[in-house]
């Protein structure tokens, strides 16, 4: 894609994926709920829901590990092009090839 139309193309495709990925989903999924079992004002029960887990202390002991394993993961995503480009001498094109 860089190759195509410079860096801002991937930010065009990528808000062209979320567009069509939305509207797939607006268009072809059901809702499966019968009316009579839904909630009104659900955004707010969830927000109410949030406040309580947020509060427990289980929660942020999972949360912070969850979030030190995804630290790591893009620690690694962050520095493998420094390894494969710098020590490797992969041209950049081949480095997105290889991370894909």
């Amino acid at each position: 894609m860089l190759l195509l139309g410079g860096w801002r193309i991937v930010f065009v495709v990528l808000a062209l994926l979320g567009l069509v990925c939305t509207l797939a989903t607006w268009l072809r999924v059901a809702e499966t709920r019968p009316p009579e079992k839904r909630a009104s004002g659900a955004v707010l029960n969830s927000f109410r829901a949030y406040r309580r887990l947020v509060r427990g202390p289980i929660v942020w002991g999972y949360a912070i590990c969850g979030g030190m394993g995804f630290a790591a993961m893009f620690a690694c995503i962050c520095a493998t092009p420094f390894v494969y480009i710098g020590h490797f001498n992969v041209s950049p094109q081949t480095y997105g090839l290889l991370l894909a």
